[in-house]
């Protein structure tokens, strides 16, 4: 297992779009502009943070 935005930032591909470079929180998990929707393999994932809870 791996943090998605470690793997991505890992792979080099883009994490934001548009606006959404100059306005996101840098993953402390504020703005949402990194949200993803998990379809399967909810076990694997660790518990809400906080943050992630708002």
């Amino acid at each position: 297992g791996a943090v998605l935005r470690s793997a991505v930032l890992a792979s080099q591909s883009e994490l934001y779009r548009g606006m959404a470079k100059v306005t996101n929180c840098g993953g402390a998990g504020q703005c949402l502009s990194c949200q993803v929707e998990v379809l399967e393999g909810m076990e694997n994932l660790s518990p809400f943070t906080d943050a992630e809870k708002r």
